[in-house]
């Protein structure tokens, strides 16, 4: 951006046509022949120059959060599309190839972040819904037909019942954030996940009206679509389950290279 803009103003105080230059995409396109003559004018316009400023704040924007993540800086070839110019003076417009843009999504783990953020917002923010009387009578259909947990109701009640699933749900969370620094206590967090999702998904199994007839095409209902998904939480945790055996393996290896 700051070298944008430097080249920006270098532009208007030129005296040459060789002298005015325009970087795009890292190019300064010094050395291409054929396109001192317009540089000059082309730069002079002042809609064209703020439009430019804009789209490359634009880029770095867009590829600082997709790309790279809001902790880390992007290395300097960073970049979704832009343009650059050819040794004819022809000003092109590239896109970052598909295998480019997947490793360096990799590279910045964002399959972990917005796995991590997926999984931790529906067990936080739900799990704290569970200690309101509202939610307990909401999911009480649910807790009631099924095998695993229904049994609960005639033990300790609806409301203590729903607070106990609400307490575990947040012990849980605590715990997948605990691995990031402590791997073991993710990966019993990870299977305390995978715990609430299949109990969750196995509703729609045991819930009466989870699949309805709709316009002669059978389909789940709204009720078996809300717990349909939890396969997708169930997934997720296991990804997380994988990733934090992987931190911990890790781990005990450096810990057993130091000792020797």
């Amino acid at each position: 951006m700051r070298e944008l803009l430097r080249d920006s103003n270098t532009s208007d105080t030129g005296t040459g046509d060789d002298e005015a230059g325009v970087t795009l995409a890292g190019d300064s396109g010094a050395n291409y022949p054929g396109i001192g003559q317009h540089r000059k004018s082309w730069r002079a316009i002042p809609v064209i120059r703020l439009v430019v400023v804009v789209r490359a704040f634009m880029r770095y924007l867009v590829v600082s959060v997709l790309v790279c993540g809001w902790y880390q800086p992007c290395p300097p070839d960073s970049y979704l599309f832009g343009t650059t110019i050819d040794r004819e003076g022809h000003i092109k417009f590239q896109i970052m190839k598909l295998e480019q843009l997947a490793e360096r999504a990799e590279r910045y783990n964002l399959p972990l972040i917005i796995i991590s953020a997926g999984v931790y917002l529906p067990l936080g923010w739900i799990g704290i819904q569970k200690f309101t009387p509202t939610e307990a009578e909401g999911i009480s259909p649910l807790i009631r037909n099924s095998p695993l947990i229904g049994w609960m109701y005639g033990v300790f009640g609806i409301l203590t019942t729903t607070k106990m699933i609400g307490t575990f749900e947040w012990l849980t969370l605590l715990g997948l954030i605990a691995g990031h620094f402590k791997p073991r206590v993710g990966m019993v967090a990870s299977i305390m996940a995978m715990m609430i999702f299949f109990v969750t998904f196995s509703f729609f199994i045991t819930t009466p009206g989870t699949v309805t007839e709709s316009d002669g095409v059978w389909g789940p209902s709204a009720v078996g679509e809300f717990v349909l998904k939890d396969m997708a939480f169930f997934g997720a945790c296991m990804y997380l389950f994988t990733y934090y055996g992987r931190k911990a393996a890790a781990h005990d290896l450096v810990g057993r290279r130091s000792m020797n």
